[in-house]
């Protein structure tokens, strides 16, 4: 822990019969836990206390205390029933953890000061185990019930308890689960029935974690995954890795929740039976990666969130049954993302596209573009213009009194025929 040379508020209170409540600006500058002098004034009396800065947030409260000199106060770290300091992954406070049979997890940080001595215990280890490592607390699940997860601070003598409850999904021997990262599902620890629930806990899938493959082999050397029907991913999963679901063929729906903030390239190609998926819908999923859905073949529709703004390379290609698309409403590039989408007959363009990237549509069944931008987005390349441009050479529908430009335009002109339509009143 380091205060450097900042200003950290503290919450001070004084007993009122001394004066009453009381607040003020602390300036500390040591970077080690010491004690350090306090000086407040209330009304009349000036108040000197010694504090120890203890942990992250930095609050502390400051009680009189009849039991020291006068002038003098108590210092109390400022937690409800002066606990011990826990925080998530996202330094979120934990109040409870759901485990499931097997799983390990360090999910729980002790946001406290590191020198301190502190212990952890399970109230019921046949539910639940608990152990330290630096300040990370790793809990295994039993069996299924409740406990208690006990952490005492000892330098400061200070405990806090919150609720343990293990589920009866069981996580095979085998499955991988580090720092909360999903390394590992091997393919022979898939159930018969094809369903795999990822406990609780979790924040992140790996890489290449369900492909299947040797430890040691790359991605794209992986046989199919043949197995997996269906997986259900809980809402603390952030992030899911690249291929984390390759050539998983008979995967058949997924449901990503909104609580993942990023999906890296190829994590779902090659899934041919997929038909279904509905992608994570807040402000900092903003990218659709490289072949996201590559080789997709059996997906049916496809809904971009709204705070997407760029779509990669390849991302659908090869979608052959693809037939409805609804494009982010902030989207601004469009890569070569739709090749090979047979079944997609009409594509709606969104008024921000600004940049779509050579043979976007190439080899798509699109016969109808509807273009909603006022000046027409640009046409980028690679080395040198092509003949087949977009890819797309049919019926383009474009803003009212837009006409002329799109038929100056490289990317567009070719087009047959252009129609103006009034868009004023219609949603992106």
């Amino acid at each position: 822990m380091d205060l450097g040379q900042k200003t950290h508020f503290y919450k001070v209170k004084i007993d009122k019969k001394k004066g009453g409540n009381f607040e003020k600006d602390i300036s500390l500058d040591n970077a080690m836990r010491g004690i350090y002098n306090l000086s407040f004034s209330t009304e009349k009396n000036l108040i000197t206390s010694t504090i120890k800065p203890r942990n992250n947030s930095y609050k502390w409260s400051f009680i009189y205390s009849e039991n020291f000199k006068e002038n003098f106060a108590q210092v109390l770290p400022a937690f409800e029933g002066n606990g011990v300091s826990l925080v998530d992954n996202s330094d979120n406070p934990v109040s409870s953890v759901e485990l499931f049979i097997g799983s390990n997890t360090e999910q729980i940080t002790i946001d406290e000061y590191e020198n301190d001595e502190y212990s952890v215990q399970s109230s019921d280890p046949s539910v639940a185990t608990a152990s330290l490592q630096g300040m990370k607390i790793n809990l295994k699940g039993i069996k299924e019930g409740t406990c208690k997860l006990i952490v005492n601070n000892r330098t400061l003598n200070t405990k806090t308890e919150i609720d343990l409850k293990v589920g009866n999904i069981q996580i095979p021997e085998g499955v991988v689960i580090e720092n909360g990262v999903l390394k590992r599902w091997p393919y022979d620890k898939i159930p018969a029935d094809g369903y795999v629930t990822i406990p609780n806990g979790v924040t992140a899938i790996g890489y290449a974690a369900f492909a299947n493959k040797g430890e040691s082999a790359a991605f794209y050397t992986a046989d199919s995954n043949n197995k997996l029907i269906s997986v259900k991913i809980p809402n603390s999963v952030k992030s899911i890795s690249s291929a984390a679901f390759y050539r998983c063929t008979a995967l058949r729906m997924v449901d990503i929740p909104n609580s993942v903030e990023s999906i890296d390239y190829y994590a779902f190609d090659g899934c041919k039976n997929l038909t279904k998926v509905k992608l994570p819908n807040n402000k900092k999923f903003t990218t659709i990666p490289k072949q996201l859905f590559s080789g997709c073949e059996n997906l049916e529709s496809i809904v971009i969130p709204d705070a997407v703004t760029a779509i990669y390379d390849y991302a659908f290609n090869g979608c052959a049954n693809l037939t409805s698309v609804k494009l982010s409403k902030d989207l601004t590039y469009i890569s070569n993302s739709f090749q090979g989408c047979k079944s997609l007959k009409t594509l709606a363009i969104p008024e921000k596209v600004a940049d779509i990237y050579e043979n976007a549509f190439l080899g798509s069944g699109l016969t109808t573009i509807i273009c909603k931008g006022k000046i027409p987005p640009r046409y980028l390349y690679n080395a040198f213009p092509l003949a087949s441009k977009l890819g797309f050479s049919g019926k383009l529908i474009v803003p009212k009194g837009t006409k002329e430009a799109y038929e100056k335009s490289y990317a567009w002109g070719h087009c047959s025929p252009i129609e103006e339509k009034d868009f004023s009143n219609e949603e992106n």
